[in-house]
């Protein structure tokens, strides 16, 4: 689910709530007063409230207010850990996303950075750009990145 998906879906749910709010009003009885009816006001004692013990449990959870103070719609580290795999002990690690070919204006992302031919990402040169593939060279070394098809 995208970031925008995930922001309308909350802020349809709050509209409904509101509106909800709104019908179910508990401070209405349902009769609208008229501006000329006088108002009667009830003798109302409020209860006395007694203040409730926190447990040791339910206290140390709110220890830390540090984890209240951030945005839930935005994805930290504190999110779900992501999967690391080592790295190829020899050549590059390049990802290729998209290949964009117009005549002879031809553009890559690589790593998410957009690149054309003769163009450096992490010291290896852009040689050519080909319809599904894209080579990089550095010094002697070569390498040729394949664009994946879902």
């Amino acid at each position: 689910m995208t970031d925008k998906k995930r922001k309308t879906l909350v802020f349809g749910i709050l509209v409904v709530a509101v509106i909800w709010g709104i019908w179910n009003n508990p401070f209405s009885s349902g009769k609208k007063e008229s501006a000329d009816a006088p108002r009667q006001v009830a003798n109302h004692v409020a209860p006395v409230v007694k203040p409730a013990v926190v447990g040791p449990a339910l206290a140390a959870s709110f220890a830390n207010l540090e984890d209240w103070r951030h945005d839930p719609f935005v994805r930290t580290e504190r999110a779900a850990p992501r999967k690391t795999t080592a790295p190829a002990a020899a050549g590059p690690s390049f990802k290729l996303s998209v290949i964009s070919r117009r005549g002879d204006n031809s553009m890559v992302i690589i790593n998410g950075r957009v690149l054309r031919e003769t163009d450096m990402i992490e010291g290896w040169k852009v040689v050519s750009i080909a319809d599904n593939s894209v080579r990089l060279a550095k010094g002697s070394l070569t390498t040729k990145l394949t664009l994946k098809r879902r």
